[in-house]
């Protein structure tokens, strides 16, 4: 690659940052040019394989110029001289970029001058001539829309007028016709609600009597209840009530049923713990430890939008939102995850991450079939007991 790939500007901050972070910090050096605010080129152009044949390239034309020119500064390091000669260059730079926005601003001034004085009413009647004849096309245009759309307006309302007129005798027909029936049903329902009124004002007055007939010895109650059988009601009814109360009460076998969940949640959460401590044991874990300051990777969370580390993951099981393994692993995922996508590809945290990834999956792994087998193995214990259970005693 040669050294007009890369401006002047991206030379001087190459060489400050070799000056400030050494000669072997490579992935500081790149890190440091990628979110740099003065240069726009891709993230993946400032790796550290470019940063370092291009620094190094600088050196061999340095040491060039110095064969052909009289050595002045041999006790002064090499990156120095190299970020003094850009700086002069980049100096340089700025001044004839300044000469070249004053005479563009100059140009517009006595452009300006020039059009106040007049020069330019002929450039500018010829460029506003056309404009001029096809406004008022566009104003008549304009006009005779406006015109019509006025008149369909007023056509459309009174068409909604005359259907109105049409449709109000209609209805004043129907609700004349309407009226005597609401009357006639009104009164027939005060009447029905009368008849009912007197017939238990009777039944409240006079007394229950029942009709024995003398050539029947069995009963014949064809009408009202006796007093045995409203206590015979009352007694269903509360043995009713007792029953469903009885009901929703806790049986013995969903108590223990719920004391058997209970106790296998507390078991798998010290099983989940003691995996926690296995992965945060890694040799890589401590990056993972706590969540990720700003300060050490910039901008982190505009690129991460769900950060995830080992601390939040263990404060999750102990307050429950993680209660199975599914979710455990959901969330170790998408921390390691988060690291390969931020850093780039052959950097030394993106091995780091890629290698505890590939730990954390067999570990994983392993402790799911572990605990298949756990589950498997209780439960045909259970199954046996019941069986027992269930055998009768000769």
């Amino acid at each position: 690659m040669s050294t007009t790939d890369w401006t002047v500007l991206e030379k001087l901050l190459l060489s400050q940052a070799v000056y400030k972070y050494g000669e072997d910090n490579w992935f500081q050096i790149a890190r440091n040019l990628k979110h740099h605010a003065l240069l726009d080129r891709p993230s993946d152009y400032f790796n550290q394989k470019n940063c370092s044949l291009q620094y190094y390239l600088m050196v061999e034309d340095l040491d060039e110029e110095k064969k052909q020119q009289s050595v002045s500064n041999q006790d002064m390091p090499i990156v120095v001289q190299i970020a003094r000669q850009l700086y002069a260059l980049r100096l340089e730079e700025l001044k004839i970029a300044l000469a070249e926005d004053e005479q563009k601003f100059m140009t517009l001034v006595t452009e300006i001058d020039d059009i106040r004085a007049g020069k330019w009413d002929d450039q500018l009647m010829a460029h506003e001539s056309p404009s001029l004849l096809s406004e008022p096309e566009e104003l008549i245009q304009q006009g005779e829309t406006e015109r019509i759309e006025e008149e369909a307006a007023k056509v459309e309302a009174e068409n909604q007028a005359n259907e109105a007129r049409l449709l109000r005798p209609e209805q004043e027909e129907q609700e004349e016709q309407e009226e005597p029936e609401r009357i006639s049903r009104k009164r027939s329902l005060d009447e029905d609600e009368s008849l009912i009124e007197s017939k238990r004002q009777k039944t409240t007055e006079s007394p229950l009597h029942i009709d024995v007939p003398q050539h029947d010895e069995s009963t014949d109650v064809s009408q009202g209840t006796t007093p045995a059988d409203t206590t015979d009601v009352n007694t269903r009814e509360g043995t009713e009530s007792v029953a469903e109360s009885e009901s929703n009460a806790p049986t013995p076998t969903r108590k223990a049923a719920l004391n058997k969940d209970d106790q296998r949640h507390k078991s798998w959460q010290k099983n989940i713990n003691l995996l926690w401590r296995e992965i945060a044991n890694h040799k890589n874990g401590t990056m993972f430890m706590n969540p990720i300051k700003e300060t050490i990777a910039p901008r982190y969370y505009a690129i991460v939008k769900r950060p995830m580390d080992l601390k939040t993951i263990k404060n999750k099981i102990r307050d429950g939102l993680i209660s199975t393994t599914e979710e455990f692993e959901r969330d170790v995922m998408l921390m390691i995850n988060n690291s390969l996508m931020y850093n780039k590809e052959g950097t030394e945290v993106y091995q780091m991450a890629r290698e505890m990834l590939e730990d954390t999956v067999q570990q994983i792994k392993t402790f799911k079939a572990a605990d298949t087998d756990t589950f498997t193995s209780s439960h045909t214990r259970a199954a046996k007991d019941r069986r027992k259970s269930i055998v009768p005693i000769e």
